[in-house]
C-alpha cells in the first residue's frame, strides 16, 4: 500500500508542474530541455572544480561545490538583470 502512495505521489509531482506550466503558456519540453542544459552546465563546473580542487567523492565537498556553483551562477544573473 505504501508503495502505492509512493506512486501517486510521484505522479502527482509531475503532473503538477506540466499543468502549471500549461497554464502559463510554457512549452514543457522547452522548459525540460533548459532545464536539463542548465543541470549539466551546473554539473561541468563541479568535476572542473573537483578535479582542480583534488576533491574525490565525498558527498558533502560535492554538495559545497554544487552550492558554490549554484551562488556563482546568481550572481552573475543578478549582475547582468541589472
Amino acid at each position: 500500500m505504501k508503495y502505492i502512495r509512493a506512486q501517486a505521489g510521484a505522479t502527482a509531482k509531475k503532473t503538477v508542474p506540466t499543468n502549471l506550466a500549461r497554464k502559463l503558456e510554457i512549452e514543457p519540453e522547452t522548459a525540460l530541455r533548459r532545464a536539463t542544459a542548465k543541470f549539466e552546465r551546473r554539473f561541468r563546473q563541479v568535476e572542473t572544480l573537483a578535479r582542480e580542487r583534488g576533491i574525490g567523492r565525498d558527498l558533502d565537498d560535492l554538495e559545497d561545490l554544487w552550492e558554490e556553483v549554484k551562488r556563482a551562477e546568481n550572481r552573475v544573473y543578478d549582475e547582468t538583470a541589472n
